[in-house]
């Protein structure tokens, strides 16, 4: 998969609601935020792990972590810190890899960066407990679970709001995926190790 890149090595440490919140637009997080301190959900803790579409940076996350860390393949070095995290969950990359998306449990967000300068274009507010996210095939919507709220909010990616809330899960942290036909979502439950799948047009769903 990485043929083409001129790596000679690189040691990459993955270190590192029923409500629908309105608040949506860029912000910065002051390290003074008590939630920062002690964190939402810090008993559960994952690593996160994204490569860009040209396979030229790799994003990685620790959710004890504060930050993440932004890596060259093609150097084999680190690039960039992001700093001002809570619990930084899961990184996807949208837009054919120009933006990427961080989820924060404790923040309760998903924050998009710039691929080009590493800024916050935008944020975008789902509430505590915001973990594992997915992309529609259209590049359109945006699904986010809420370990929380047993729930996953769906997000137009265009609009960058949160649109739908979909209830009835059991725990759902890291493990979201949508069908390559943008269908079917499947949604992995923590509590009771079982996999919803979730009709996208209907929004109903059920457990294998």
């Amino acid at each position: 998969m990485f043929k083409k890149m001129k790596v000679k090595s690189i040691w990459i440490p993955l270190l590192f609601v029923f409500f629908i919140p309105n608040v949506i637009g860029a912000s910065s997080i002051k390290s003074k935020n008590p939630e920062l301190a002690t964190g939402f959900d810090t008993h559960i803790t994952n690593n996160s792990l994204a490569v860009s579409p040209d396979e030229q940076i790799a994003i990685v996350s620790d959710s004890r972590e504060q930050s993440i860390l932004v890596y060259d393949l093609t150097k084999g070095k680190l690039r960039k810190k992001i700093d001002g995290f809570g619990s930084p969950r899961n990184i996807v990359f949208i837009d054919g890899g120009s933006e990427f998306i961080v989820s924060d449990s404790t923040l309760g967000t998903i924050r998009f960066y710039s691929l080009k300068n590493f800024t916050l274009k935008d944020e975008v507010v789902v509430g505590p407990g915001a973990f594992g996210t997915a992309v529609s095939p259209d590049g359109k919507t945006l699904y986010v679970n809420n370990q929380a709220h047993n729930s996953v909010t769906i997000v137009d990616l265009e609009k960058r709001k949160p649109i739908d809330v979909i209830t009835g899960f059991a725990q759902p942290r890291q493990g979201i995926k949508v069908s390559s036909d943008g269908k079917y979502i499947f949604v992995t439950n923590f509590q009771g190790d079982k996999v919803s799948i979730v009709d996208a047009a209907t929004k109903k769903s059920f457990v294998k």
